[in-house]
């Protein structure tokens, strides 16, 4: 017996990540993404997002693929004040 499965489509999307600081991070100004192929072929970063109330990253990423995704709190002089876990995303 044989399963059929779909191709993949190609192209890229959007994807959103709607991100706030904890209340304990009191000096969060902006948040940085950084995000990664897997198997990673080389991390990119998104812009320094001004995201102390909260705010939304859009990331364009290729159908098809899996990519491991984090990001930093930093404080207006833009050093990391915080890290969080890494996130695997499958892109259809």
């Amino acid at each position: 017996m044989f399963t059929t499965h779909l191709a993949t489509a190609s192209g890229n999307v959007t994807h959103s990540i709607a991100l706030k600081p904890n209340a304990l991070l009191t000096t969060a100004d902006k948040v940085r993404v950084t995000y990664d192929t897997v198997p990673a072929t080389g991390s990119t970063d998104s812009a320094d997002t001004s995201c102390a109330a909260g705010c939304t990253v859009n990331l364009t990423l290729t159908k098809g693929t899996t990519y491991v995704i984090y990001h930093r709190w930093l404080d207006s002089g833009s050093a990391t004040i915080a890290t969080s876990a890494n996130r695997y995303v499958a892109v259809h």
